[in-house]
């Protein structure tokens, strides 16, 4: 299965959400980030 476009997802999200997309890829790029960084085991 095809991955979605990262830029669309952010765009979708910060439409219904009614919030800018640069927050929206901040949101996205931490919660990303700490997903890694739990897979890697590192708290």
């Amino acid at each position: 299965m095809a991955q979605p476009d990262i830029e669309d997802v952010i765009k979708a999200i910060a439409s219904e959400t009614n919030t800018p997309p640069e927050i929206v890829a901040k949101l996205y790029a931490q919660t990303w980030a700490r997903i890694q960084r739990r897979s890697a085991g590192i708290w």
